[in-house]
């Protein structure tokens, strides 16, 4: 797959051994302010290549160009919030 950090390319792997056929999940990435594109559309195809449903378009959460590892953009934490409980919802009403 494309080219995403060797840490996260290592887990996305390990999921291999995880029975995801039919779970519902979502993915985000972490990166920079300026940067058109991060490591959302892999994860994704990682996990639908796994047999996990995409509840949910994934969440890129910002930082300041040049921040190193943080602090996150202003709101992003309470756009991290609202997005876990979105897919919380989602992922109860798909049960019912």
């Amino acid at each position: 797959m494309e080219d995403i950090p060797e840490n996260v390319r290592t887990f996305m792997e390990s999921l291999k051994r995880v029975d995801l056929r039919g779970r519902q999940g979502a993915a985000f990435d972490t990166r920079y302010e300026h940067e058109q594109a991060g490591a959302l559309s892999v994860i994704e195809k990682y996990l639908k290549s796994y047999g996990m449903e995409i509840a949910s378009s994934g969440l890129p959460v910002l930082l300041p160009s040049g921040a190193g590892e943080g602090p996150l953009i202003t709101n992003e934490l309470s756009k991290c919030t609202r997005f876990g409980k979105s897919i919380g919802e989602k992922i109860i009403t798909n049960a019912q």
